[in-house]
């Protein structure tokens, strides 16, 4: 799978997107899978206890799973335990985070967000006429 399809993902967006399946003692055993990295955060105060399967971990977010009481599987792990998929969920990180994903689209559009293919970036390259107050197409 491309590096594109696998972006990465944080602790606090497991918490906010699982829901109640990572806060609700009743869900204890629902296991949060991702495709990608888990990657910790440090606005967040405390962790719960969860169950969180991923391709790879950091240091950090690995240390505050096991250290709150959580368990940590590899697919290899995953598909032992739950061969169909059943209490699982599925999340991913946010696609559209990646830089490279600025330069799709028409660049110089007017109010176009594409960010100019350009190996200089001064002020007189793409960044003057009709990127700017002031600065204005003229006819």
């Amino acid at each position: 799978m491309s590096r594109t399809n696998r972006p990465p993902i944080t602790l606090r967006d497991i918490m906010s997107m699982a829901g109640t399946a990572v806060r609700d003692e009743t869900k204890k055993d629902y296991i949060v899978t991702v495709v990608g990295t888990v990657l910790d955060d440090p606005t967040l105060t405390t962790v719960p206890a969860m169950n969180v399967c991923a391709l790879r971990f950091s240091d950090k977010a690995l240390e505050r799973i096991l250290q709150a009481g959580g368990n940590v599987y590899t697919f290899d792990q995953l598909a032992q335990m739950r061969p169909t998929g059943s209490k699982t969920i599925l999340l991913r990180g946010r696609i559209t985070a990646r830089k490279a994903h600025r330069y799709f689209g028409k660049a110089g559009v007017p109010n176009s967000h594409t960010r100019p293919r350009t190996l200089s970036s001064g002020v007189k390259f793409e960044r003057s006429r009709g990127r700017r107050p002031g600065k204005g197409f003229r006819n």
